[in-house]
């Protein structure tokens, strides 16, 4: 979608951008913005409109997704302060929430698999838990309890090892956005990531291939981790990825880097390739733990 100058020039009022702020984030020389957006420039180039609908239709103040509402509160009519007063509240100046339900439900409905974008992720994603994946909507089921449990001990191991040996590379656990191929077709949430390169966390998301992924298999999303996310992860870029098994106390190590890849239980320690084998994750706590788990079966 292009829009129209006139278009534009609502949408920088709805947006709380500056116009440096506006050239910064779309390329387009500040005296340009400008002129287009301060109507000075009759017949904007087509590619110049394309770069600023970018940044403005779909960034918003918090350049997550969210001017996709500003959009449509301005398509009803809305003025800059009732739009102020739902980005500050999240309702309307009458007091009733905003209409997020009806908004997810037309989306979906208006979209086949393969069509869905990062921008309808983001409004997605306030209503129901999701992936992302080449264009198309995956569920992600609340996770148990000994799900959690698992992705939280490997957690904290290899932060206990980045501690005491002061590595640059620092692990994160889920819900965390990945824009793993850096385009607007693809936003997964693996259970656990390692991140070396600094640069890629937008706070947001990380953009870009973490190094280390880790998913737990449930029933639901063992066919997704197992092969979708695993040759995702592989062409996108991540070095090394984990697939555990709770049910079958099993650890699929995918050492995409060197092309080493092991199968071990949870009766052993698992090296960490990208840390050159120096962290090894201890699985038998964890083994211990989850058959106290099931003992209450």
């Amino acid at each position: 979608m292009i829009l129209s100058a006139e278009e534009l020039r609502k949408l920088k009022q709805a947006s709380h951008f500056s116009y440096r702020e506006i050239a910064e984030k779309s390329g387009v020389p500040i005296g340009t913005v400008q002129k287009v957006l301060g109507g000075i420039t009759a017949s904007p180039r087509r590619e110049t409109l394309e770069k600023l609908t970018k940044v403005l239709l779909y960034e918003g103040k918090d350049e997550d997704g969210s001017a996709v509402s500003y959009k449509a509160m301005i398509d009803r009519g809305l003025t800059r302060d009732e739009i102020e007063a739902v980005h500050e509240t999240g309702y309307m100046y009458d007091g009733s929430e905003l209409q997020l339900d009806d908004m997810v439900e037309r989306l979906l409905d208006s979209k086949k698999a393969g069509e869905f974008t990062v921008e309808d992720y983001y409004v997605i994603s306030e209503k129901y838990r999701v992936e992302l994946i080449d264009g198309e909507l995956y569920d992600l089921a609340a996770p148990v309890f000994s799900h959690q449990h698992i992705a939280g001990m490997v957690y904290n191991q290899m932060m206990s090892f980045r501690m005491e040996n002061h590595e640059k590379c620092v692990p994160g656990m889920a819900p965390i956005d990945v824009q793993l191929d850096k385009d607007d077709k693809t936003m997964v949430q693996p259970d656990l990531i390692v991140l070396c390169d600094m640069r890629k966390n937008l706070e947001k998301k990380i953009y870009g291939a973490p190094d280390f992924v880790m998913e737990v298999f449930s029933p639901s999303t063992q066919s997704k981790d197992r092969i979708k996310k695993r040759d995702k992860y592989r062409k996108g870029g991540v070095r090394e990825y984990w697939m555990v098994d709770p049910l079958n106390q099993r650890v699929t190590v995918l050492d995409f880097e060197n092309g080493h890849d092991g199968i071990y239980t949870f009766d052993n320690k698992v090296p960490v390739r990208i840390s050159g084998g120096r962290l090894e994750v201890d699985f038998s706590p964890i083994k211990t733990d989850i058959k106290e788990f099931h003992s209450f079966d």
